[in-house]
């Protein structure tokens, strides 16, 4: 197996980004793409679970981009990380590592990366087959409401939502606007928190609308063990 954290220059946003990428000892046989959450960093996963040892098991290539507390989207004035994630990134994996855009897809997230996750997954110019969400947030302006004080909220809310159309930050709004999730699966990893309520009416809303969906709730309390043990189940799907 090999671990390499890559220091990527990114053309669309001008700036060097960081990738953490660990590939399985024997041949790829797909990719998943893995979001953190706010607050944490590339190199979040391999530092708190066995990734090296899930990607020898399921012969998938890991790929953890830094994004920064973007929410996993374009901000209004600065920095295309969505963009990055959907177009870059992938093209840079087929590049330096020779992983095809045509290996099985994947992605998944904690937190923010779970909407990141469900974001990707719901966008039809991404190829990724399946998502899972891992206690991810289901609607992120309540989400950016959430925030400590009224300077972050509005600071947040105008950096990440701005004058977007709905279309771009919305989940919801995104399952409505994509035929192609019917080819998909959209996973939610919850746990008995704060976030199952969302997550449990973003699932029934997805559901009566014919996608594939699951709602899983865990019991394991450890944070670290429960990501590990969900990402373990979701690349078994």
């Amino acid at each position: 197996m090999a671990f390499i954290e890559c220091n990527m220059r990114s053309s669309g946003m001008e700036i060097e980004t960081s990738v953490w990428v660990t590939l399985p000892q024997n041949r790829v046989q797909g990719i998943l793409y893995l979001l953190h959450d706010n607050g944490k960093n590339h190199t979040y996963f391999n530092r708190n679970i066995s990734l090296e040892s899930l990607c020898d098991k399921y012969q998938v290539a890991a790929v953890v981009p830094d994004m920064d507390v973007s929410c996993c989207l374009d901000l209004c004035y600065g920095d295309a990380y969505y963009t990055f994630l959907r177009d870059e990134l992938p093209d840079m994996m087929e590049q330096y590592f020779g992983i095809s855009r045509q290996e099985r897809t994947r992605v998944a997230g904690v937190g923010t990366g779970g909407y990141g996750a469900f974001h990707l997954a719901c966008d039809e110019k991404s190829n990724v087959t399946s998502a899972a969400s891992i206690s991810g947030i289901m609607d992120i302006r309540n989400y950016l409401q959430r925030q400590e004080t009224m300077k972050i909220r509005r600071n947040y809310e105008a950096a990440l939502i701005g004058n977007k159309n709905r279309e771009e930050w919305d989940l919801v709004s995104l399952v409505e606007n994509n035929s192609g999730l019917m080819n998909k699966k959209l996973i939610q990893y919850v746990r008995e928190d704060e976030l199952i309520d969302e997550n449990r009416t973003f699932y029934e809303y997805i559901k009566t609308l014919g996608i594939y969906a699951e709602l899983v709730t865990c019991s394991v309390k450890q944070k670290d063990q429960y990501i590990e043990s969900v990402l373990e189940e979701f690349l078994q799907k």
